[in-house]
C-alpha cells in the first residue's frame, strides 16, 4: 500500500495556532485576502481578521517574487 502524507496544517494568521484547512474550510473559517487564502481556529479569529487584514497579513507571509 502507498504512503498517504497526512495533510499539512496551517497557521491561523491572528493567533498563531495550527489549523486544520480543510476542516477550516468545511467550517467556513476561511477567507482570501490579496489573492491568498488563510484559515482560522474560530469565527472570532476570522472576524478579527476580516476587520483588519492588513495588521494579520503580514509582509513575511507573502510569497517571494
Amino acid at each position: 500500500m502507498p504512503y498517504e502524507a497526512e495533510p499539512m496544517d496551517e497557521v491561523d494568521p491572528v493567533c498563531k495556532m495550527e489549523v486544520d484547512p480543510e476542516q477550516a474550510h468545511d467550517l467556513g473559517l476561511e477567507t482570501e485576502h490579496g489573492g491568498v487564502r488563510y484559515v482560522f481556529c474560530s469565527k472570532a479569529c476570522r472576524a478579527a481578521f476580516v476587520a483588519e487584514p492588513a495588521r494579520y497579513a503580514g509582509v513575511e507571509e507573502r510569497p517571494a517574487l
